[in-house]
């Protein structure tokens, strides 16, 4: 019965924070994920350049 004790104390320890939680307004979930959408896009632009960019170089001076 011990454990049934721990887990109910661990159990209400989570349902106590649980309640402290500030949750983001809909307005602001909505604005970061535009956000980390225009980071994702500007990420991989630059990573396919620089992938280009050394392709390029590969072809140009290592293969011939």
């Amino acid at each position: 019965m011990k454990f049934l004790d721990s887990l109910k104390s661990y159990l209400q320890g989570v349902r106590e924070e649980a309640k402290r939680i500030s949750w983001p307004t809909r307005k602001e979930a909505t604005r970061d994920v535009i956000a980390l959408f225009i980071f994702s896009v500007v990420v991989a632009v630059f990573l396919g350049l620089v992938d280009f960019g050394f392709l390029q170089f590969v072809k140009s001076f290592i293969v011939k």
